[in-house]
């Protein structure tokens, strides 16, 4: 499971086989339940960990308690390497949402196997690179977008991501209303309406856990 997830790793693109293995003998491998916590904001270990299996979410949480989503993490996404990189404290708790397996890599193991494979580096720089984009996307939407149009373009980009955005194309399974209503900054009823009303246009078809899209090109255009 631990070289396979490598092999798929996007930060290995281009990576040979036996430094994947130097990589793997330096990983421990950890399971955790719903709702574990896997590292939290402000704390100053400098580990990273690769997602075996499973799904967790990146929650920054309010003085009042309100959660925010910023990102969420399936097999072979990495998280913790900006704590390691720089030194600095976790810019965000990182929660279970699922049973999960996880790889941990001491920061020491971790920065020595960048050193000796500079393309693994590249490919670390652009995926940073490609979640600033998403941020900066966010927090235009939600200076300026509405609820309704911030949960679709949500959807969107999640089929997107999927390789789903086509008439037929689903999320299977979904993220549930709760999970979106943190990433898009409203709350659970906000979102069930916007969903609501998608699935009257015929835009899309939901269900428990799973969005079917029957229209395309009305969910990006909004209509």
């Amino acid at each position: 499971m631990l070289i396979e997830t490598l092999r798929l790793a996007p930060f290995t693109r281009g990576i040979e086989g036996g430094a994947l293995l130097r990589l793997a003998r330096n990983m421990t491998v950890g399971q955790f339940g719903r709702d574990d916590v896997v590292c939290e904001r402000g704390s100053r270990g400098c580990d990273v960990f690769l997602v075996l299996s499973g799904e967790l979410a990146g929650i920054v949480t309010s003085l009042g308690g309100k959660e925010v989503m910023t990102d969420w993490f399936r097999r072979g996404d990495l998280f913790g390497e900006l704590a390691a990189l720089d030194g600095g404290g976790r810019v965000r708790s990182v929660r279970a949402l699922c049973t999960t397996e996880v790889g941990r890599l001491p920061e020491s193991a971790f920065n020595a196997w960048l050193a000796e494979n500079p393309q693994a580096m590249r490919n670390l720089l652009a995926d940073v690179a490609g979640r600033v984009r998403g941020m900066t996307d966010r927090l235009f939407e939600l200076s300026v977008h509405d609820v309704e149009t911030r949960v679709r373009l949500f959807l969107v980009r999640a089929l997107i991501e999927a390789g789903q955005l086509e008439d037929g194309g689903a999320l299977d399974p979904a993220p549930s209303h709760n999970m979106i209503a943190a990433m898009v900054g409203a709350n659970r009823e906000a979102v069930s309406r916007a969903v609501s009303r998608f699935h009257r246009a015929g835009l899309i078809e939901s269900g428990r856990l799973r969005i079917v899209v029957r229209d395309v090109r009305g969910l990006e255009a909004g209509i």
